[in-house]
């Protein structure tokens, strides 16, 4: 799971799409790019919506 969103992070996805796709917010997203919070210290729901984005976007590679 760790894996698929650091991925997604680190991808040219801008951050108001993952924000429109998932419900996560952008600051949070931002936050996660810059280091300034950690992929650990998300809550489950937020893992399973960028883990599920993350999937959906690669099945449509």
């Amino acid at each position: 799971m760790r894996d698929k969103i650091e991925k997604l992070l680190l991808s040219d996805i801008k951050g108001t799409e993952i924000e429109n796709k998932t419900g996560v917010s952008r600051a949070v997203i931002t936050k996660l790019r810059k280091g300034q919070r950690e992929v650990g210290g998300l809550t489950l729901d937020t893992c399973e919506k960028l883990c599920k984005f993350y999937d959906e976007m690669n099945d449509n590679v």
